[in-house]
């Protein structure tokens, strides 16, 4: 790649500021994105606002183009996370009473994992790159179907 930079750098720039550029080029987040920039063929990649991730719904708050880096917001409902004894059925625990059923974790003893739903929400945030949220926010074909 960084041939192919240098050859169209060459075809714009004088030769003896090609490797300068390069060099700066290299020290950017987003190689790509600074030779298409000196070349003044650079087109901001269009992002949609709201992605279905696998049925939660994310919202973009910020895009960094230097940093390839998507923020987006998303709601997702509050757990309690806690361990039971192996043989206890996980049908009997509700808000109520998982607290009489909660064990402390120890290394090498066989307990499992519960997660509780609260009923209530909770606002998180998260990051991924440009083109994860492009495959987020595109539409996908589900058994034949098309879907947005």
């Amino acid at each position: 790649m960084n041939k192919i930079m240098q050859v169209a750098l060459n075809a714009t720039f004088k030769p003896e500021q090609v490797n300068a550029l390069m060099e700066v080029i290299g020290a950017t987040p987003n190689p790509e994105m600074a030779v298409e920039l000196l070349l003044g063929i650079y087109e901001a990649p269009v992002l949609l606002d709201v992605a279905d991730d696998r049925g939660i719904i994310k919202t973009l708050i910020s895009v960094n183009h230097w940093e390839n880096n998507v923020r987006y917001g998303y709601d997702e409902e509050k757990m309690i996370r806690f361990y039971i004894l192996p043989d206890q059925d996980k049908s009997e625990i509700n808000l109520e009473n998982y607290e009489q059923f909660e064990q402390q974790w120890k290394s090498g003893h066989d307990l499992q994992s519960v997660s509780l739903p609260t009923g209530e929400m909770k606002h998180c945030t998260g990051n991924c790159d440009v083109d994860q949220w492009q495959r987020m926010t595109s539409p996908k074909v589900n058994e034949g179907e098309l879907t947005i």
